[in-house]
């Protein structure tokens, strides 16, 4: 059942370190989130997306998603991790409108 899903991923349309929740959408150019909907044949899937932050200009997407971690995203990469932890736990026992509004990267992001 689609509606007891939360699929995590990656977004280089995030700043490194920052999560954006939505309670359903499209595939937004993500291949793993793209086959994930085509199985359900819905998109009402709720989604953490983890910011990788914008790829180098002329790399291809998934060279940069797979590349090593700079000095600077290791150092935040722990705190990333744990918030991202911290909000599929509030998903679950809370609801994804609470980890909506706790662990939204602004104040405008909660929008399905």
């Amino acid at each position: 059942k689609s509606s007891s899903i939360l699929v995590c991923f990656d977004d280089m349309s995030i700043d490194f370190g920052r999560l954006r929740i939505r309670r359903k959408g499209s595939f937004g150019g993500q291949k793993g989130m793209a086959s994930i909907i085509n199985v359900f044949s819905t998109q009402n899937i709720s989604r953490l997306k983890m910011g990788t932050g914008p790829k180098p200009d002329k790399m291809p997407a998934e060279n940069y998603v797979l590349s090593r971690l700079g000095k600077a995203e290791l150092d935040n990469l722990d705190s990333t991790l744990e918030n991202a932890y911290n909000a599929v736990m509030v998903a679950l026992k809370g609801g994804i409108d609470s980890a909506m509004n706790l662990y939204n990267c602004d104040g405008n992001d909660n929008t399905d």
